[in-house]
């Protein structure tokens, strides 16, 4: 029986939150990923600015909360051509090496930012959002270490059964509601709910998709 693996989807993270977690190790063909003290980060989506390149396909990234090297294995061009001082948005695993968290880049992409710089703002307010929301959580939680590790083991089967918005799902959407001229943001909003900004989001900096015009987008064949 043939195995498949589902990507997971970029999770808007920040550098501190990622060097204050523990880099967790799996065996096998599971992912490695870095847990918080609220949440699991497989994969993620950063912006910032490169404050430094060590190489051609090595990056110094600054969000605000902290530095952290992104490596880019794949040698993309987006890379290459990158320049401190720019705004970057980087879609990456986080891969831990002589005891340093970095992050494995999938897609480095400056183009959005240098377009629209309120996305380094718009960032921010996220950032300081999934903070907000946590240190809620935190106040009304007073809990046992053994009740924590019931609550981890049911939130990961309630993910199981609920998965969130893969970044297939959506291509898929998008391939069946495109009559030729791209498929609507508007209408995947509606049928998926707010989440799927960010996905799109995803899709657009890795190259999967791209917008034929405001408003449309269009999966890259």
């Amino acid at each position: 029986m043939e195995t498949t693996f589902q990507r997971q989807t970029a999770k808007i993270a920040s550098v501190e939150e990622l060097l204050a977690g523990d880099y967790i190790v799996q065996e096998g063909w599971k992912p490695n990923y870095i847990q918080t003290e609220s949440r699991r980060l497989t994969r993620v989506n950063i912006v910032g600015i490169i404050i430094e390149k060590p190489s051609p396909y090595e990056i110094i990234l600054d969000d605000g909360t902290g530095t952290m090297l992104i490596s880019d294995f794949n040698h993309s061009k987006s890379t290459s051509n990158s320049k401190v001082g720019q705004g970057v948005l980087i879609i990456g695993r986080p891969r831990k090496a002589n005891d340093e968290v970095f992050i494995a880049a999938e897609a480095v992409q400056t183009k959005q930012i240098k377009e629209n710089p309120l996305w380094l703002v718009k960032r921010k307010e996220e950032l300081e959002e999934i903070k907000n929301t946590k240190e809620l959580d935190d106040e009304y939680k007073s809990v046992s270490v053994e009740e924590f590790q019931e609550d981890e083991e049911l939130e990961d089967t309630e993910e199981e059964i609920i998965p969130e918005l893969t970044d297939d799902e959506l291509i898929k959407f998008i391939k069946q509601n495109d009559a030729g001229e791209g498929c609507a943001i508007e209408e995947i909003i509606e049928h998926f709910g707010q989440e799927a900004d960010n996905t799109i989001l995803t899709l657009i900096a890795m190259g999967e998709v791209y917008e034929i015009r405001p408003g449309k987008i269009k999966v890259l064949e």
